[in-house]
């Protein structure tokens, strides 16, 4: 009994992460490591068995805990486009907030999940009806459980394990390794959340250097991170009946592609790049709001603050919502406006959240409030974008792809809705525009999406076939982005090339707007003329390690170990921000205005 119930679960939590595969196609599974999972399972539930003298009550919830784990994990991959992970138990008021947007429909894997479950309840039901005795002993639990214990740290956490563990990439982890390695590996990591990349060493950055204010009336900033505002036209080819951004086309910016962490989700990681400037890579966790104490760490904010700013941060969701009431506050944000402050919201249809447009009447009302006596910086995160995308009747759609290019009947619906919320975005753009053109106040704007679609990990096969599957996977974690200013700035300062990383947005708007950058924001401004990607890239050797990469501007995947001058900078730039992790070793001088 326990070795089927064991063999059933592990089976469920396989399945749960069939879509892993559309991320990591060449990844095989490590059947070692999948064994060491299921004798893990096994180990886990003999143990009980014999512990708590309850062998058909315990088999039952495990197989009950293990399955709806399994469930819970499909649908957080296929709306959140990452995997479940203990750290998600912080995030729960988050998902209860947003889940009744989704539709969760029963597919093959989901069916073979239940299936599967079914056949382990009928045999309980089977053993409980014919009255088979059982008989369980403590002393075989405790040798269980110490066996359990011994396995566990020398195959997996200890210096000699068969885990390899440098690097950390969840579609490689979770699929190759098992969903159970996967997360007894995650849950070892996050005792330390950040990590030492190879070769730190202070030396190398000690004397980097930044630059100073080219002016002497520093101008307003405002930032604007849009929920899932991601351009379908950058990774497939499709006509539709109505321009979704004409706005964006015709806006005189600087603009171009971004990458972001995650693909299809992550939106807390995006922020945390955006307002920090430092990677994830770095990184044992996808919330940082949730698992870093923000209070020791650099932000935007505070840089600003040091300079003399007055600064806002706007949402129109709970605090709560990755407990993002703490870490703003944590982060140096001055005023901070949540769900109660954002009066008179509109909405579409049947969609939960609210539009762009409304949102930023709100957000002038805030702006507005600020002190007039002092440069801004204002931050606004918006929600309108988040899915899913077939909430709303087929007639509602203002925007309608034309030529379905092998997409299904049901995909074709659910991006008509995503290009509508995106037309309604782009409505907003000239909103924007034309009420910091009327300012009587010198104003650089900078907005960038946060993720592509969930959605978009079906559409592999249909971008381009000129495309590379590295160069597709990359062009689902680019997002569009603009920098516009309501006055002649100086753009010549930036990369020619405008497809840079999210963590470099920051550095290259304060170069815009002719303020000081500080030794960090200036390295981040230099990455950004070599490379197009810094975070969430890995390179796998031939020994199956991984270590931090990037991809340059030609698309290349290169290692920060690598010999290369490119390389020397963001292995520098990673120096930096493991340094600035620790207040009591920082080098101060790096991350404050020059």
């Amino acid at each position: 009994m326990t070795i089927f119930c064991t063999i059933q679960a592990m089976l469920s939590l396989t399945l749960s992460l069939y879509q892993a595969r559309k991320f990591q196609a060449g990844i095989k599974p490590n059947f070692l490591l999948y064994s060491l999972g299921t004798l893990v399972l096994f180990l886990l539930l003999f143990t009980m068995n014999m512990v708590f003298r309850k062998p058909l009550i315990v088999s039952f919830s495990f197989s009950l805990f293990w399955n709806a784990i399994a469930l819970i994990n499909y649908y957080t991959i296929l709306f959140h486009g990452t995997v479940l992970t203990h750290q998600d138990i912080r995030n729960i008021t988050t998902a209860v907030g947003v889940i009744g947007n989704y539709s969760f429909k029963v597919t093959k894997a989901v069916g073979a999940i239940l299936l599967s479950f079914s056949l382990i309840f009928f045999m309980l039901a089977l053993i409980y009806y014919k009255d088979i005795q059982l008989k369980t002993k403590r002393l075989y639990g405790v040798i269980s459980l110490c066996f359990l214990i011994f396995i566990s740290y020398t195959l997996i956490y200890s210096p000699a394990a068969i885990v390899k563990n440098k690097g950390w990439s969840w579609e490689i982890k979770y699929f190759k390794d098992s969903f159970v390695i996967g997360t007894m590996e995650n849950i070892g990591r996050t005792i330390n959340p950040v990590n030492k990349p190879d070769g730190y060493n202070t030396a190398e950055i000690s004397n980097a250097e930044g630059v100073a204010s080219r002016i002497i009336d520093y101008p307003d900033i405002i930032l604007i991170l849009d929920e899932t505002y991601f351009d379908l036209d950058h990774l497939m080819d499709f006509d539709t009946d109505v321009p979704y951004m004409q706005n964006y086309d015709a806006l005189s910016a600087y603009k171009g592609y971004a990458s972001v962490p995650y693909v299809g989700g992550g939106t807390n990681a995006s922020e945390y790049e955006l307002l920090t400037g430092n990677s994830v890579s770095l990184l044992n966790t996808s919330t940082p709001f949730n698992d870093l104490n923000m209070e020791d760490d650099w932000s935007v904010a505070k840089y600003l603050s040091d300079l003399g700013y007055t600064t806002m941060a706007a949402h129109s969701e709970a605090p709560r919502n990755y407990h993002r009431g703490y870490a703003w506050e944590q982060m140096g944000f001055d005023h901070m406006f949540f769900d109660t402050d954002f009066l008179s919201c509109e909405y579409y249809g049947n969609r939960w959240f609210e539009s762009d447009i409304s949102v930023f009447e709100n957000f002038k009302r805030f702006y507005q409030q600020m002190p007039s006596d002092k440069p801004r910086f204002a931050y606004l995160l918006t929600i309108q974008n988040h899915g899913d995308w077939d909430r709303n009747d087929p007639e509602l759609d203002l925007v309608h792809i034309q030529n379905s290019n092998g997409l299904s009947e049901y995909d074709c619906q659910r991006a008509n809705e995503f290009l509508t919320c995106m037309k309604q975005t782009d409505d907003c753009i000239d909103d924007i525009i034309e009420y910091f053109s009327g300012i009587d106040r010198k104003v650089i704007v900078y907005m960038s999406g946060d993720h592509s679609t969930t959605f978009v990990s079906d559409l592999g096969d249909k971008s381009s076939e000129t495309n590379s599957s590295e160069n597709t996977n990359l062009k689902k974690r680019m997002v569009p982005y603009y920098i516009w200013a309501n006055y002649d700035a100086d753009f010549s300062e930036l990369p020619d090339d405008h497809n840079i990383d999210l963590c470099s947005l920051t550095s290259c708007a304060l170069c815009v707007a002719g303020l000081p950058l500080s030794p960090y924001y200036n390295q981040l401004l230099k990455i950004s003329y070599y490379t197009q990607c810094i975070t969430g890239i890995e390179v796998v050797d031939e020994n199956e390690n991984t270590s931090i990469g990037f991809v340059d501007k030609q698309g290349e995947t290169v290692s920060i170990d690598n010999d290369v001058s490119t390389a020397q900078l963001v292995r520098q730039y990673f120096f930096m921000e493991y340094n600035s992790f620790h207040p009591k070793e920082r080098i101060e001088k790096l991350f404050v205005p020059e």
